[in-house]
């Protein structure tokens, strides 16, 4: 139990956005965190931070964000 959560169910979380988004190409890449109660529970970087040189997304990635026209969570 990581931060009372199991293991191997937040492991399904880079398994699935993986699969139905990375993979068809619907992301190109993510980076997804999971805390609780101020414990780092999941993190993972999955894709590529550029798809033209196939540069995989590493932790300290830094992303653009252009349009805070809706709130980001």
């Amino acid at each position: 139990m990581i931060a009372g959560f199991d293991a191997v169910r937040l492991d399904r979380i880079a398994t699935f956005l993986t699969d139905r988004y990375i993979a068809p190409g619907k992301l190109v890449g993510a980076q997804v965190a999971v805390h609780r109660h101020g414990e780092l529970a999941f993190a993972a970087s999955l894709g590529l931070a550029d798809r033209e040189r196939g540069v995989p997304i590493a932790d300290d990635t830094i992303f653009r964000i252009y349009s805070m026209t809706k709130p980001l969570t």
